[in-house]
């Protein structure tokens, strides 16, 4: 299944690449409306805000199901990103919490102590909160190894979403399934959104080539000089597609 991946909302444009107007989510949530068997493949990481006060609305007018993956350490502490009684709210509406990390940290640079905790207190909290089990964990960075792989597993989760498009790999032994998805930016147009979700060969096999690109990128410069560079690039409408 296509899934695609959001982070910040907001009622008009904002500077930031990873921001989108309310109107144009709701534009995307008709054209997610219109797929058969689609109506659960949107997400949502680091637990904004302004997923519950402009996102969540959308889903619930046009009933549909988002998966919404919080980083557990800033909940009660960042008035930046939802309260549990918001994440309750967003539960008893047929929504689904699952786990971004305690902390937010670049998993693959966890050691063995930190990597387990990260995994392991997230859930916990999350199951305490909500009540319910928690099976589901997104990478921050969308950054993921072997031995990630396996921590995630070993802490009990059955699905692990990462940011390389159309990444797959099924479940085997103690490790989860992998599902990769699409980062929907503040430039991502209605036409390559509708042509990804219709499954356009060229569309699809162009977003599936940036993602390896910037996977690459990410491994040869590292994270933090990668993230300034694309930051600049996608401001100047080099990523507006």
């Amino acid at each position: 299944m296509t899934m695609l991946a959001y982070h910040e909302f907001s009622r008009t444009p904002e500077r930031d690449v990873y921001s989108l107007p309310s109107e144009t989510f709701r534009r995307h949530a008709r054209l997610v409306d219109g797929l058969s068997g689609a109506r659960s493949c949107i997400t949502f990481d680091d637990g904004h805000r302004s997923q519950f006060d402009f996102a969540a609305p959308i889903l619930d007018e046009m009933r549909l199901a988002g998966i919404f993956f919080i980083t557990t350490a800033w909940v009660g502490f960042l008035h930046s990103v939802m309260c549990w009684r918001d994440l309750r709210e967003l539960q008893q509406a047929g929504q689904i919490v699952g786990s971004h990390s305690h902390t937010h940290p670049m998993l693959t640079a966890c050691g063995p102590v930190a990597l387990r905790n990260e995994m392991t207190v997230s859930k916990e909290i999350i199951e305490q909160r909500l009540g319910v089990e928690v099976d589901s964990i997104s990478m921050p960075g969308g950054r993921i190894n072997e031995r990630v792989l396996m921590a995630c597993g070993e802490a009990g989760y059955k699905r692990v979403y990462t940011s390389r498009v159309a990444e797959r790999k099924r479940s085997t032994g103690n490790l989860p399934e992998v599902i990769g998805r699409y980062i929907v930016r503040g430039g991502t147009s209605d036409r390559t959104l509708a042509a990804y979700l219709d499954g356009d060969p060229f569309v699809c096999r162009r977003l599936e080539m940036e993602s390896r690109m910037k996977t690459v990128a990410k491994a040869l410069i590292g994270d933090s000089l990668y993230h300034r560079l694309w930051r600049k690039a996608a401001r100047s409408g080099a990523y507006g597609s």
